[in-house]
């Protein structure tokens, strides 16, 4: 590809393929995507069918897969495929994207025509939708609370703005950027390291952009993707989390750290919980990483 306006989309699929379709699906309309995008897919299902078959599904100049030796979890296996972006030279823009994300008409040359425009924006969030509906589940952060959420999409959510952070099913950066400020904190697994990420940002100075593109965000896909092959279920309980996980008792014997998370969620308030996930990622995780790109 010989565009200067070349971009990279990365996404993470555990058990995905069906979401990666419907994303896919979306990608092949829209034409500054197929003339200068790249689409990464990072593989953490550790499963070789389920990598074969994400080959033959989607085998395409666009498209590159890559392989882990572990399941990453949504920080580590962004900041793998985060350097993939970044050996890529001619790539200027990176997008962090949920594999659960589709929307009804291109987005891209906006996209990348927001962020260029201004070196002073370090990252850029869009207007997230709940499915087949016209309600809104993120448009910006400030003071920890998502902007509009569980509102009628209206015109007051159609004004771009700078926030406090967005969300990370889809984040927005560049090449500089990354450059300057680094990857995503390892210490946090999953939950909180797109708010690090953009208060880290706002930290070297750039400002943090809600840009009201709208993207269909069929929440909660991609977890539950991943927590149907781990034995996982949704308990929805008040209190500490919405949204409290319940993991199979077969699958507890043979995975106890999981049984241990579980316990640790529904007792600890959030700080405690995700300082214990901090220490977990210490302990676990740093320098595991193998990635393996298969031969085309």
């Amino acid at each position: 590809m010989t565009s200067d306006k070349k971009f990279t989309i990365q996404t993470i699929s555990y058990h995905s393929i069906p979401s990666l379709l419907s994303l896919c699906g979306c990608l092949d309309k829209d034409p500054f995507f197929l003339k200068n995008g790249t689409l990464n897919i990072l593989d953490t299902s550790c499963d070789d069918y389920e990598f074969s078959m994400l080959n033959e599904c989607f085998f395409d100049d666009n498209v590159m897969i890559y392989r882990a030796n572990f399941n990453e979890l949504y920080t580590q296996g962004n900041n793998t495929l985060l350097q993939h972006a970044m050996d890529d030279k001619n790539s200027n823009v990176v997008i962090i994207m949920n594999p659960d994300i589709t929307f009804d008409e291109p987005i891209f040359e906006k996209i990348y025509n927001k962020i260029m425009s201004d070196n002073k924006i370090g990252i850029i969030g869009v207007k997230l939708l709940y499915p087949k509906s016209n309600t809104i589940e993120h448009a910006g952060c400030i003071d920890n609370k998502h902007i509009g959420y569980g509102e009628i999409n209206n015109k007051k959510f159609d004004i771009e703005e700078e926030v406090e952070w967005v969300t990370g099913a889809v984040l927005v950066t560049r090449r500089d950027v990354i450059e300057k400020v680094g990857y995503l904190d390892s210490s946090f697994t999953h939950w909180g390291s797109d708010q690090e990420f953009c208060r880290r940002i706002k930290h070297f100075g750039y400002k943090v952009l809600y840009y009201p593109i709208e993207v269909y965000h069929n929440q909660g896909t991609s977890s539950s993707e991943y927590s149907r092959h781990y034995g996982v279920t949704k308990n929805i309980k008040p209190g500490v989390f919405p949204n409290l996980i319940q993991i199979d008792p077969d699958f507890i014997k043979e995975k106890a750290f999981y049984n241990y998370l579980v316990q640790s969620l529904m007792t600890m308030d959030e700080k405690s919980f995700h300082s214990m996930l901090r220490e977990y990622s210490i302990k676990f995780q740093r320098d595991r990483c193998k990635v393996i790109k298969p031969d085309k």
